[in-house]
C-alpha cells in the first residue's frame, strides 16, 4: 500500500481490513500484513477454535479466521483521497483488492468537510456505475443536502447505464427524508434551472420524500 496518503498512527481491526493476502500465499499462516496479525479465536465459532489449535488443521482455520474477523490487524489511518484514489484505480484496471473492504475503510475516516473530494470523484470522466454509487452512498451519509445536485446528477449516470442504483436511491432518500425542508428548496431550485444532467422525472421522484 501506498504511503504518500498516510494521516496518522495505525488503529487495529478485524481482518482482513484493507488487505489482500499475495497469490500462492496463506492469509495469516505464511503472510500477514505489515504489524502482523493477532489471533482472536474467541470470535470464532468452537469448532474453528479447535481446530485453530489442531495440528495439520490450523493452517486451514488460520484462513477461514481471516476472511471472518478472525484477527486483529493494523490499518494506518489514511486520508480520505487515498482511498478513493484507490477504490478508482482498482475499477479502472480490475485489479485484485476487496473494493468494498476499502469502501468501508472510507466510511469510517470521511468526515463532512470531506464531501467536496467525494463531489469530485462522483464527476471524474471515468467514473464507473460502480463508483458513482458508492461514493454516491457515502455522501449521502454525511447528511449534506446542499450536495443534492450532484447525486441528482450521479444517480440519473447510474440508470443511464442501465442499472437500478438501488443503494443509492436508497440513500438519497433518507438524506431527503432526513431533511425535508432544506431538501425541497434545493430541488425545487434544481428544477427550475432543469439543468440537462438531472432529470425532472428524479427531480420529482424525490421532492416525493420531503412532504
Amino acid at each position: 500500500m501506498d504511503q504518500n496518503d498516510y494521516s496518522g498512527p495505525a488503529e487495529m481491526v478485524p481482518s482482513p481490513g484493507v488487505w489482500v493476502c499475495p497469490p500462492h500465499q496463506k492469509a495469516a499462516w505464511n503472510w500477514t500484513p505489515p504489524g502482523g496479525a493477532v489471533p482472536r479465536p474467541e470470535r470464532m465459532p468452537r469448532i474453528v477454535q479447535l481446530w485453530f489449535r489442531t495440528p495439520f488443521i490450523d493452517r486451514w482455520a488460520y484462513g477461514w479466521m481471516w476472511h471472518r474477523g478472525g484477527w486483529d490487524v493494523e490499518v494506518p489511518r489514511w486520508e480520505v483521497q487515498h482511498f478513493i484514489n484507490r477504490i478508482h484505480d482498482a475499477l479502472a484496471s480490475n485489479e485484485s483488492i476487496d473494493v468494498l473492504s476499502v469502501a468501508r475503510e472510507l466510511e469510517r475516516t470521511v468526515k463532512p468537510a470531506d464531501a467536496a473530494k467525494l463531489v469530485e470523484a462522483l464527476q471524474r470522466p471515468d467514473a464507473s456505475f460502480f463508483s458513482r454509487e458508492l461514493f454516491g452512498s457515502i455522501l449521502c451519509e454525511l447528511d449534506r443536502p446542499d450536495f443534492l445536485e450532484p447525486l441528482v446528477i450521479a444517480i440519473d449516470e447510474v440508470f443511464a447505464y442501465g442499472h437500478d442504483g438501488d443503494g443509492l436511491q436508497a440513500a438519497l432518500c433518507g438524506l431527503v427524508e432526513a431533511n425535508p425542508e432544506q431538501s425541497a428548496v434545493i430541488l425545487r431550485g434544481l428544477r427550475n434551472r432543469q439543468p440537462p444532467e438531472a432529470s425532472v422525472e428524479t427531480i420529482d421522484w424525490l421532492l416525493a420524500y420531503c412532504t
